[in-house]
């Protein structure tokens, strides 16, 4: 019996036995699995995608940020959010402004100096101190110290504008990035450098010319306003002699397409140019050509994707001393048009600037607020993330 009885025990034991090392087995695992997965979430939770482009989102001083998509990546946070671009961007908290990577990490942390636009696609941006505007880099850094009434970020050529004092009639002229003119500050106004070397400028208002980036004078200072040089190398000029009309000019100063017009922009990359006749915009082709009929109350030069911004009705408010103010965008509705004159967004906005470099729009939407819209005509919103 006793032989028995000690079998018997000795066989419980082996059970016992057997049954603890498979659970120590099982506990083993699961522990294993455990910390797999904890490491994977890790890993998850901490890996932040990189984005160059995000589009601000918001309203009433609370903005995030989202992709063109509409995935929220940065939370509604700041006062003020600019477009990133890049992968960087304005915005302001309480603090004041500062610039924010796609990470939401300070790339310059915010002072309470008001910085006056963002980097978009330069490597520089202007920022004011104490009323003087200077140049900072990417990593907060002055690369020219405040101390200019106005200046902007260096151009392709290496040159910056700057202006001394706010005064009619001098005092603005270019830098180089010592900090030493290039172009001596003699002039009232000097416009942005074109493709050929040339910018319009004046030393007295309503007596404009163009120079080079030497600052001499290549054509003389005989007409009453001008712009910028575009790519075809027409420049749109007013003809003092001429009713103070507007036609085009090439790079010699000579006539390319007779003064004719009330009003004259630059030409686009598409060979049209707006211009106004009889208080309507149209536009023309290189050859003087009306290919739009003018029939809009404002228009805008067209963009890289074919598309221009018209609105359909609004007034001019002219205040004496001052430029005219365009309150269009408060008194009639904005759409666009392509090269055909169609229009393949319909009027609809308070306000609508034209397509940027990364295809987006910036538009006012009545009862909604500010925001972006892509070639289509759809409105850039957050989607709201559903659970799993």
């Amino acid at each position: 019996m006793k032989k028995i009885i000690a079998l018997i025990l000795a066989f419980v034991m082996m059970l016992v036995f057997a049954a603890c090392e498979e659970n120590e087995e099982n506990t083993t695992t699961t522990e294993s699995t455990v910390s797999d997965m904890t490491e994977e979430t890790k890993s998850e939770e901490t890996e932040v995608e990189v984005h160059s482009l995000l589009v601000p989102f918001g309203g009433g001083g609370i903005y995030g940020y989202c992709t063109v998509e509409g995935k929220v990546v940065i939370g509604s946070q700041y006062n003020y959010a600019e477009l990133m671009e890049n992968g960087i961007a304005l915005v302001k908290t309480d603090e004041g402004y500062g610039y924010i990577n796609s990470k939401n990490e300070w790339v310059v942390e915010p002072e309470a100096e008001i910085i006056t636009y963002g980097f978009g696609t330069n490597e520089y941006a202007v920022i004011r101190k104490d009323g003087k505007d200077g140049l900072i880099d990417k990593t907060g850094a002055y690369v020219v110290e405040p101390k200019y009434e106005a200046i902007e970020p260096f151009d392709e050529n290496g040159l910056a504008f700057v202006r001394l004092t706010r005064e009619e009639g001098g005092k603005a002229g270019y830098i180089n990035k010592n900090g030493e003119f290039e172009i001596e500050p003699i002039f009232g106004g000097i416009g942005k450098f074109a493709p050929n070397g040339l910018a319009y400028a004046h030393i007295n208002y309503n007596d404009y010319g163009y120079i080079n980036l030497k600052g001499e004078w290549v054509i003389e200072q005989r007409f009453g306003a001008a712009g910028d040089f575009a790519s075809n190398g027409l420049a749109p000029v007013m003809d003092r002699n001429a009713n103070c009309k507007y036609g085009y000019i090439n790079s010699k100063g000579e006539w390319v397409i007779e003064p004719q017009f009330d009003n004259a922009e630059a030409f686009a990359e598409n060979g049209l140019a707006c211009v106004e006749v009889d208080g309507k915009c149209g536009y023309i082709n290189e050859k003087g050509e009306i290919v739009i009929e003018p029939q809009f109350e404002f228009a805008e030069a067209f963009s890289k994707n074919g598309l221009a911004a018209v609105c359909g009705g609004g007034i001019w408010e002219k205040k004496e001393g001052v430029a005219s103010v365009d309150i269009a965008s408060y008194n009639g509705k904005w759409g666009y048009i392509n090269e055909k004159g169609e229009i393949v967004i319909d009027i609809q906005f308070l306000d609508a600037e034209s397509f940027d470099e990364n295809g987006l729009a910036k538009v006012q939407v009545e009862g909604i607020g500010t925001g972006y819209i892509t070639a289509d005509g759809k409105r850039i919103e957050p989607k709201i993330q559903q659970k799993q």
